[in-house]
């Protein structure tokens, strides 16, 4: 009974796969990556009032790169094996955020704009999840721009995320979302006067 079981869990997740038109390789080639990429989650230093230590610092700054870099060859993998996959969206966001945490925002700009120009989705199959995704790309990016002292590039990242309309399910979500993005324009307007 054990084993029918795991069976049946087995067809259901394969089936969910298939309905997105993702293999199970593709699947579990992509959540390798993203496990090697979430590890750095634990990697947290607890400041305490101490300074720590450089060497703790350089010790994990250099453990840092290196999961970013096996997460990146890790997506690379599948893209060889897999260039047509249904995850390429989901995996160029993710090459975006390791590069924007890297610090390389030309190629995190790079994979943001790649993931916008493909009418893929990116994570589910609903518009409004695709949609908040998109929104967050806008933001990420017009926050690169505004580092970057691009204001009228920031300026229509921003204007941008205005036309990604996501329904937000609990509380003051959606209000919180738009006064973000009034906060955000308003600082990029600020910052180009200086």
């Amino acid at each position: 009974m054990k084993d029918l079981f795991k069976i049946l869990i087995l067809l259901i997740s394969i089936s969910g796969f298939a309905q997105q038109g993702i293999t199970p390789f593709e699947q579990q080639a992509y959540d390798k990556a993203i496990s090697v990429y979430h590890s750095l989650d634990y990697l947290v230093v607890e400041e305490d009032g101490n300074a720590t230590s450089t060497e703790v610092k350089d010790y994990i700054f250099k453990v840092k790169q290196n999961v970013y870099v096996k997460t990146i060859e890790l997506f690379d993998e599948l893209l060889d094996t897999l260039p047509n996959t249904k995850l390429l969206n989901r995996i160029y966001y993710n090459k975006a955020n390791i590069y924007k945490d890297k610090g390389d925002l030309d190629l995190a700009v790079w994979f943001y704009k790649k993931v916008l120009e493909n009418p893929e989705f990116i994570y589910v199959e609903a518009e409004n999840e695709d949609n908040y995704y998109r929104r967050q790309i806008c933001i990420y990016l017009a926050l690169i721009y505004m580092d970057k002292k691009e204001y009228l590039e920031a300026e229509k990242e921003i204007e941008l995320a205005k036309s990604y309309k996501v329904q937000y399910s609990c509380g003051n979500s959606a209000m919180e979302s738009s006064e973000e993005l009034i906060a955000l324009l308003k600082k990029c307007k600020e910052r180009k006067k200086q």
